[in-house]
Parts: structure tokens; sequence; C-alpha cells
């Protein structure tokens, strides 16, 4: 059997990324008879310096019981990198010395505050970095799996040797060319654009230093997908950094799409969607709790959470 990781983000919000790994956990047992060919190992979460509060969930032996057999492994940050945070290495990988003119405030702005840190202070880097297995499930904090997902993006990998990434696709609630755009033409190798996956700019009053005249608005979206992990370090860029000004693994897509590897979305509809995941299930994106995504800054309902984890898992946090 082929050995899958999983690798997920951390940030002050334990109750909901357990409650995920356990749905996780939970969606492997649908169509068990029908998995004979892989199994998933370990869960890498990164924890980008929410606490000992925080941290210390995932380290309770409770936890790690109830998610045995899967190996739990985890990491703190040696600096704190929030969403929309270029990381800067030493030394500085040949992709970011190539933006530095466009991207000049936000690298002076990513020294001066951050300074220099180590590779695996970048987003799921570290899992890529040292997992021993051939594929990498990416995760968020805020999934509730409805089915075998990774049953799904196996299979999908298993049909298609040149593979190197299979999730959801596409920015496309904010990117100018969705009136003429989907995902489904991406993948028949109808672009929008000359410059795709690159995307014209969105009309903005906001007076910028170096500004573009494109933007990066296409992608395969990391809070559910699946990485052929050999492939991946064979790139020069990194898949979760933010580079020239896009979200994370933007600018890599970019070096996939050039690269003669393949990507895919293999639930293109919202129903083939919700047969395996309802994202997010609380209402609102995890991330719209930190930052205004269009609809305010959202509550984080712990209360709520630690209800479902009951009601679901019969699990409690051990405050």
């Amino acid at each position: 059997m082929e050995q899958i990781d999983a690798a997920v983000q951390s940030y002050k919000k334990p109750e909901s990324l357990i409650y995920s790994l356990l749905s996780l956990k939970n969606s492997l047992n649908f169509d068990k008879e029908e998995n004979p060919n892989f199994y998933l190992d370990t869960i890498w979460i990164d924890d980008d310096l929410s606490g000992e509060d925080t941290v210390k969930h995932y380290k309770d032996p409770a936890f790690i019981e109830a998610m045995a057999p899967i190996n739990i492994k985890v990491r703190v940050n040696k600096k704190k990198f929030r969403p929309g945070r270029t990381v800067l290495t030493w030394p500085i990988p040949p992709y970011i010395k190539d933006y530095l003119p466009k991207d000049l405030k936000r690298y002076i702005r990513a020294f001066f505050t951050f300074g220099l840190t180590t590779e695996d202070d970048i987003r799921y880097q570290w899992a890529i970095n040292n997992t021993k297995a051939k594929k990498l499930f990416i995760l968020h904090d805020d999934i509730l799996f409805t089915g075998n997902i990774i049953k799904k993006f196996f299979n999908t990998f298993q049909k298609n040797s040149n593979l190197i990434i299979a999730g959801d696709l596409g920015l496309c609630w904010m990117c100018p060319h969705n009136n003429i755009c989907s995902p489904e033409k991406i993948l028949k190798k109808i672009y929008p654009s000359p410059i795709y996956p690159k995307t014209k700019r969105r009309e903005c009053t906001e007076l910028r230093l170096f500004t573009r005249d494109y933007e990066r608005l296409c992608r395969i979206s990391e809070w559910c997908c699946m990485l052929d992990v050999e492939k991946t370090k064979t790139l020069k860029s990194h898949f979760g950094n933010y580079i020239d000004g896009g979200d994370v693994a933007c600018y890599w897509f970019e070096e996939v799409f050039h690269s003669g590897y393949d990507f895919t979305d293999p639930l293109l509809s919202v129903e083939e969607k919700l047969k395996y995941y309802n994202h997010p299930w609380q209402g609102h994106s995890g991330h719209s709790v930190w930052e205004d995504q269009g609809n305010g800054i959202q509550p984080y309902d712990k209360d709520l959470i630690n209800k479902k984890l009951l009601e679901d898992f019969n699990y409690k946090l051990n405050y």
C-alpha cells in the first residue's frame, strides 16, 4: 500500500483544526473496502506561533489516541508569518530575486518586520521537505469531510503519471475573467488571455509603487488538494509562499503551467464537491476570522465547534 501524508497550518483555532482532522479520519471509513492501495500515515501540523494554549491540544494524549493509527507531528514556526506575508529565507531563492523590482515594498516589509528565516517556516514546506510519502494531501482547518476525498485524489493520480496536483481550480469569484472563463475551459486548454495563468488587473484606484499590469488570480487552491511530492521538489519555487502579489501557490502554479506537468480538478460542480466536503461548514471561511474577505470580520464560534466535536466524535478539548 502507498503511504499518504497530510499537512495543515495552525493559527489559534485548535477546535476547528481538530474537528477537521477528526472529520478527515472519519472520511477514510467511507468505501473503505474499496481502498486497499493507500493509507494515511502522518499529519504534519505546522503552527504559526499561536502560543502554548493552542499547541498543547495537538500534543494532548487524548487527541493522539483519537487520531490513531494516524501519526501526528507538530512544529512551531521560528517566526510568525500570517497569510499574505512573503517568507524570506537565506540564501534568497532565485525566483524571489526575479521579482524584487515589482515586489519591492512587500520584500522590504518582510525583511525589516520578520528578517530571514528557515525554509520550513513557509506554509506546508516542513511537510514537503520531510515526508517520506509520494503524495501529500493539504487541507485547511475549517473543512467538514463528507466523502473519502483522499481516495478520490489518489485514484485521480493513478490515472495520470504526469500529474503534479489535483484540487479546486480557480479563484473565479474574484477574477476579472470569470465572465468568459471557467475551470472546465482551463482543463480543455481554453485560456482567457495570452498571459494566463496571470490575469489582467482589476480596477484599482490605490496608488502603488511598481504597479504590475497583471495579477495572479488562478491556481489549484491549497485549502484541499493533493501534491506529488517528488515532482514538487523539482520546481524552483515554494508551493506555500506569497510571491509577486499572488496568494499561496499562485506563483508556483504558473511554474507548473510552464513545466509540462499536468494539473486537474476532479470535482468541477458544486454537487460533486458536496459529496466530499463542506467548506466552510461554519458559514464563513476560516481566514475571514482574521481578515475582511467582503463580508466583514467573522466571529470564531468556539462553542459551536466544541458542540459539534462532542456530538460527531465524542471529543472534548482539555482546557
